[in-house]
């Protein structure tokens, strides 16, 4: 269970971010996807920090957690559901079929669903701190993953669709 709660770790999230947008970046020569994952990661690490110093609750006792308890929001839980939900926007935006697709948004659901239950299993977190965690991990891809349109996708299609049609 260790392990499995370490996909939220700042490590391993801070290393696919980076390697998300350097990918995207380089491979679609776009500053845009290189600098909208790194600046999603920073904001998700210090809104959740910022969130838990005003946080005055208590945190699971460390008696019955295994490893540290943490507080609200759970910062592993916000981490993946942004750097995942930002993978699965690319990934969709590349592979373009709706079956890929529901495949993916099933992938993600289940990478958070696994966080969200090792942290709970542990005892390193408060029901409310996990959910604290999906909600603001939500909020941050939903401001964050339109921003990840890859130049050619079918989203700069159908924007650019109303304007070719208007023009003629």
């Amino acid at each position: 269970m260790l392990a499995v709660t370490g996909i939220g770790a700042i490590t391993a999230t801070g290393f696919l971010t980076v390697l998300l947008g350097a990918v995207a970046g380089y491979h679609y020569r776009s500053l845009r996807l290189l600098l909208v994952p790194l600046v999603a990661y920073v904001l998700a690490l210090q809104g959740q920090r910022f969130v838990d110093r005003l946080d005055a609750r208590s945190r699971p006792p460390v008696d019955l957690s295994v490893g540290p308890p943490g507080g609200y929001p759970s910062g592993g839980t916000v981490r993946i559901v942004l750097v995942v939900g930002l993978l699965m926007v690319v990934f969709a935006q590349i592979w373009r079929r709706e079956h890929e697709t529901l495949l993916l948004g099933a992938a993600w659901g289940s990478i958070a669903w696994v966080e969200i239950v090792s942290r709970s299993i542990l005892g390193r977190h408060w029901p409310i701190d996990l959910l604290g965690g999906v909600a603001i991990g939500v909020l941050l891809l939903a401001a964050a993953g339109p921003l990840m349109w890859l130049p050619g996708s079918t989203a700069d299609r159908r924007v650019a669709e109303p304007d070719a049609q208007g023009a003629a």
